[in-house]
């Protein structure tokens, strides 16, 4: 173990308050202040540990970042949250630099971590950075008891206090429409049962009455009318465009493990029936409060009425079955586990793809389509979401199939069309730039061809591209075998870095994105720039505040829930002008709990709150944007613009 000793840090944009061997204190400026708290020489330990207190009224997203020799920018770093005012023993992994795992596991008090950036070699490394991203204000950190380490910590002491109050709440701050007592809550829950009135101009699948496009073929279809816009279309016919919301399920249940004395229980017997040892499933207990045992009924009506009245006619991804049976109110999208892999991993979590265990997997798990096949309702399903591997910015997966010492398949088809194509070594040689003795010299290399060989590029590209194109085409085609009904609505990737990530988009109906923006128009742009000829849909998109009832905003930030409604507006409706574009769904339902859902997030980034009291600003102006859909996705209206004021998000 080595002990860092905390004075006289190399710092930018840090103002000292306290400076000891075992304490700094200090003012960390809004555009991100940093600290050199440990040096390249101290990746020789496996961990770093630091009790850290954000002295602050909200969240803070943290990073180490890790920088190459002269560069300006980080190659590599590590995000992570804090709650305000909880000192949190903080432990990193410093191995983790070689980016092969991204969401790294929580410990206790800590929120969400993520690996961003490209790999390194610890002997790259040239600066290591600490302090915070850039933040609505400056930001005091208190930093204590730092140390470099080959053994995790084996205690996390969290101190006392109740974070969280017996209705799901944080308990350090006051907001209007906070729950107070049961006797609101009950009031509220009742009146949401009540309500919720549809679009009068929409179908009973939520198309546009006004505007049949079509022959009803019985299930959602796609359509690409003569002046170049694609449409979805409901199962009589009519235009569809989908405005779905996802996650819409009782709540994020947080993990009580982390924060074993910040969360009020609720009173039993509702605390036994609606909790666990790891987890608390706050929004269940409210609703068992006042509905008894009729709870999930209660919670669907309720659901569904505040998705009605606010314009929304898709129940979109990771929602609850309940909505995929009985009567049926609203169209839904899912994603079962149908997604084949491999017990190798190329690359996080890139299968072995030319394997005949990915054959065979995909083939099993296209059978859960199967329950669902003939539902009208469905409008189709997403194969899988946010592919691990495709984080990693300019990322070549053939070049990782290489340098994975395994003998994969990947690889033996790597070389396989190497050898088809070049026939010699020799001749391969004189096109990369290298000096191989045969074919198979290829496959031992350890380090990245690419940056070893840059005549080799084109021909990474190309074997990526085959890659790729068996990584989503094999299970395509095990679904429509199972599932010809329904439209195959893609990855949800959460990047579009380059046309090899997005090979193999001729195998969906729908080619589907992940977009975090103010304006989802240049992603959509950069896909049909690839020669993506599909129709678009947005998997999740979201904005927080910091004036109601949680420390984060997410990964885009506004100053207030007016400035949040426009901003919604204005995406939703510069989406549905594009031409390409047939829906979008807003991630997510309800805010995240302050404790944390499972991995750690705690934004505030529902249509409800915790106690599923909708925003009111929101439910305006989603319905606005739903009532002006039609006339804007066919170019007859302008698409909302109005200004908003955007804060740097507090997200991880």
């Amino acid at each position: 173990m080595k002990r860092i000793n905390l004075m006289n840090l190399p710092r930018r944009g840090v103002t000292p308050l306290l400076e000891e061997e075992g304490k700094f204190r200090a003012i960390f400026g809004k555009d991100g202040g940093k600290i050199q708290l440990i040096c390249p020489a101290d990746l020789a330990y496996r961990y770093l540990v630091v009790d850290t207190t954000v002295e602050a009224e909200h969240s803070v997203a943290l990073e180490l970042n890790f920088f190459n020799p002269g560069a300006d920018e980080f190659k590599l770093g590590y995000r992570f949250g804090l709650l305000p005012g909880l000192k949190t023993r903080v432990c990193i992994d410093l191995a983790l630099i070689d980016s092969r795992t991204i969401f790294t596991p929580r410990t206790p008090g800590t929120l969400k971590m993520v690996v961003h950036g490209n790999r390194m070699e610890p002997d790259e490394v040239d600066k290591i950075e600490f302090g915070i991203h850039p933040c609505v204000d400056d930001v005091t950190l208190l930093l204590e008891d730092a140390y470099l380490s080959d053994e995790m910590p084996t205690e996390f002491p969290i101190p006392e206090g109740k974070y969280v109050d017996e209705f799901g709440q944080w308990t350090g701050r006051d907001w209007p429409g906070k729950i107070h007592t049961e006797e609101e809550l009950r009031e509220s829950l009742l009146a949401l049962r009540q309500n919720g009135k549809p679009l009068a101009t929409r179908t009973k699948w939520g198309g546009e009455a006004a505007r049949k496009l079509c022959e009803g073929k019985g299930f959602f279809k796609t359509l690409k009318t003569p002046d170049g816009r694609w449409h979805l279309v409901d199962p009589d016919g009519y235009e569809f465009y989908s405005l779905g919301v996802d996650c819409i399920r009782p709540g994020d249940n947080p993990r009580i493990d982390q924060y074993p004395t910040l969360c009020e229980l609720p009173p039993e017997p509702w605390a036994s029936m609606c909790g666990d040892e790891r987890f608390i499933r706050y929004t269940e207990a409210n609703l068992r409060r006042v509905f008894g045992e009729d709870w999930k009924a209660a919670f669907r009506e309720i659901s569904e009425n505040v998705l009605l009245e606010g314009g929304w006619n898709t129940v979109a991804n990771w929602s609850d079955e309940i909505f995929r049976t009985g009567e049926k109110r609203l169209p839904y999208v899912w994603q079962p586990d149908i997604f084949p892999t491999t017990e190798l991993k190329i690359f996080r979590d890139f299968p072995d793809v030319l394997s005949e265990e990915y054959q065979k997997d995909a083939i099993r798990r296209a059978e859960a389509l199967r329950e669902a096949k003939d539902d009208p309702w469905q409008i189709g399903y997403f194969l899988r979401n946010e592919p691990e591997f495709a984080f990693v910015p300019n990322l070549l997966i053939a070049d990782e199939a290489i340098r994975n010492p395994a003998d994969s398949a990947c690889k033996r088809g790597i070389l396989q069309k190497l050898e088809e194509k070049y026939g010699d070594i020799a001749a391969l040689n004189a096109v990369w730039g290298s000096g191989f003795a045969s074919f198979e010299e290829i496959g031992e290399q350890r380090a990245g061809i690419e940056t070893r060989f840059p005549g080799a590029k084109a021909d990474l590209k190309e074997l990526s591209v085959y890659l790729v194109e068996a990584y989503v085409g094999i299970p395509s085609k095990a679904c429509r075998g199972v599932d010809p009904n329904h439209l195959n609505l893609g990855m949800r990737w959460a990047v579009a870095n380059s046309p090899e990530q997005v090979a193999g988009w001729q195998n969906f109906d729908v080619f589907s994105l992940n977009n975090y923006s103010f304006d989802p128009t240049p992603l959509m742009n950069f896909a049909v720039g690839c020669g993506v000829d599909l129709p678009l849909m947005i998997g999740e998109f979201h904005f927080g505040a910091l004036d109601r009832g949680l420390p984060a905003t997410g990964l885009k930030g506004t100053a207030s829930q007016t400035d949040r409604a426009k901003a919604l507006r204005g995406y939703i409706e510069k989406a549905a002008a594009h031409p390409n574009a047939v829906g979008v769904h807003w991630f997510q339902f309800c805010d995240q709990n302050i404790a944390g859902r499972f991995d750690g997030e705690n934004y505030q980034i529902g249509l409800v709150d915790v106690a599923l009291r909708p925003y009111p600003e929101m439910m305006v102006a989603s319905r606005e944007s739903a009532m002006a859909l039609p006339g804007v996705k066919n170019g007859e209206l302008p698409a909302f613009d109005e200004p908003f004021e955007e804060i740097p998000m507090i997200g991880y």
